[in-house]
């Protein structure tokens, strides 16, 4: 849409910026309150963003370092266990001669 159609988005601009600047020299206070309300309001929304791509970045470095050292310990304790039974079974092979 464009002017010729019966809307000025320059003049609605304009006529917007000059209602919230009368609005804030009438109403201090209030424009400020409200105006920190919104700025907080973008603030936390930006947080929850952050906060979620940390953890996310966290879990993706988090889950493939812990499911490595899961097996690692795993193969790790099983030639252990293997050692175990061989020496058992050279304990008993020396035993029966």
């Amino acid at each position: 849409l464009n002017s010729t159609q019966g809307f000025d988005y320059n003049g609605r601009a304009a006529s917007l910026y000059k209602f919230l600047k009368d609005f804030a020299e009438k109403y201090p206070r209030f424009a400020l309150f409200v105006g920190t309300l919104i700025f907080v309001y973008f603030f936390i929304n930006q947080v929850d963003f952050t906060i979620a791509h940390i953890f996310e970045s966290f879990i993706r470095v988090i889950y493939p370092t812990s499911h490595y050292i899961a097996v690692t310990n795993e193969q790790f304790f099983a030639r252990l266990s293997r050692m175990a039974t061989r020496s058992d079974e050279v304990m008993e092979v020396s035993r029966a001669t």
